[in-house]
């Protein structure tokens, strides 16, 4: 097996990921965030990290979707830079 290409099954995977992420995004901001958790989940768990590299005292991720003035916001993590 070639690791260069995708399998008939890993392509049938992606498609319905993201034939549900489109579906959801029609369904309504709380069923995209659903779909859209485990990646904000990794990304904002990311951004944790580095800022506990850096040592710049993140609060611990919050995963709670937030009406913003530009729209939703998934996820976030605050810090103070020293």
């Amino acid at each position: 097996m070639n690791a260069n290409f995708l399998s008939p099954g890993d392509i049938g995977l992606v498609l319905a990921a993201l034939l549900l992420i489109r579906a959801s995004s029609r369904l309504g901001m709380w069923a995209y965030a659903l779909m859209a958790l485990p990646g904000t989940a990794a990304h904002e768990l990311a951004h944790y990290l580095v800022a506990q590299l850096l040592r710049a005292q993140p609060s611990f991720p919050s995963l709670v979707p937030q009406r913003t003035p530009r729209g939703w916001r998934l996820g976030s993590v605050a810090f103070r830079a020293g």
